[in-house]
């Protein structure tokens, strides 16, 4: 496993998210150093949090982080919790301007005061190395590339596993300061690094288009940012698949990975059950595992770091040349 989750509010909404605490919203403000036309803004006493598919025993986070607050004082910043919501590590921006690793919240243990001054109105790159453990754990914090906290020792206060991530305010931790988050990336086996979450979108009809459009053109139905649900593409036959042309971005240096994103929901008693999201590339259709939509419409997702056509990392000729799709399965 490498990659697990990138969000960097480019839908435009924050389904992707799985609750947010006081409605954390999507701003198109976006500060100098975060990228794209969306970014996470997190008011004063507003946060969000996303589950992990499974509990993790490590796990290495990535995020731009802006303070939009005139005068600002301690605010919490980020916070892990175990399977049973228990926070169990977090780190915040003391009232003198430096981060802080906290076991459990910010009224528990001080582990380590960093020394990199977290000024207002800046953009910082702030990634994190987290293993929970009793004795041998580690947190390690660093801010725009540099080591600014490392720490070894006691590094959970509850379970040694990690469930969900938090950003900013929450129901535990009720100290925050109005910011900006931007490019969330999370992983499981390495740093991450300096890294841009973008998008594209269906403009077009692909190779195939088995899937009826609700009205107009099938990509018209899907592009929308934020989305709406009241037009969409749909099928009632099993193994039928629609695939459509996608916009382009501008050229990078270096592709990490390709996630797939839909909104999708079942209505009655439909033949096929579950859903697939897929590419076309070098002339074959590439279709990852099920999913399965709930009866309300809600984002799925799943991550190729790797392009299926070749098993080779993502270059920007792959993505120029990408139709997206749907199957839908038993």
């Amino acid at each position: 496993m490498a990659r697990i989750f990138m969000d960097g509010g480019e839908t435009g909404d924050t389904s992707f998210w799985s609750a947010m605490s006081n409605s954390g919203v999507i701003s198109s403000t976006v500060p100098a150093g975060m990228s794209g036309t969306y970014v996470l803004y997190l008011q004063s006493s507003h946060g969000l949090y996303r589950s992990l598919p499974s509990s993790k025993s490590e796990l290495y986070v990535a995020f731009k982080w802006y303070s939009t607050t005139g005068t600002i004082s301690a605010c919490s910043i980020f916070s892990f919790r175990d399977s049973a919501s228990t926070v169990i590590y977090s780190l915040r921006r003391s009232a003198s301007g430096f981060m802080e690793a906290h076991l459990g919240t910010k009224d528990d243990t001080l582990n380590a005061t960093g020394t990199k001054f977290l000024q207002i109105t800046r953009t910082f790159l702030i990634e994190i190395y987290y293993k929970p453990l009793n004795s041998g754990g580690s947190i390690i914090v660093k801010i725009d590339g540099v080591e600014d906290i490392n720490y070894s020792g006691d590094t959970t206060a509850g379970l040694e596993n990690i469930k969900s991530i938090h950003f900013g305010y929450d129901q535990i931790i009720t100290e925050s300061a109005a910011c900006y988050f931007d490019d969330v990336v999370v992983d499981d086996a390495s740093w991450i690094g300096n890294t841009k979450v973008g998008i594209i979108v269906p403009d077009g009809t692909g190779t195939t288009n088995n899937w009826t459009a609700s009205a107009g053109n099938a990509w018209d139905c899907l592009n929308e940012k934020p989305p709406v649900d009241t037009d969409y593409v749909y099928s009632n036959t099993t193994n039928q698949i629609a695939t459509y042309a996608m916009t382009t971005i501008a050229s990078m240096n270096t592709i990490k990975a390709v996630q797939l994103q839909g909104r999708a929901a079942y209505e009655g008693s439909p033949t096929p059950t579950k859903i697939q999201l897929g590419i076309r590339a070098s002339g074959a259709d590439y279709f990852a595992t099920d999913l399965s939509p709930g009866i309300s419409f809600g984002m799925l997702a799943k991550i190729l770091e790797l392009n299926p056509a070749d098993f080779a990392a993502w270059e920007q000729a792959d993505i120029d040349a990408l139709e997206v799709g749907v199957k839908a399965t038993a």
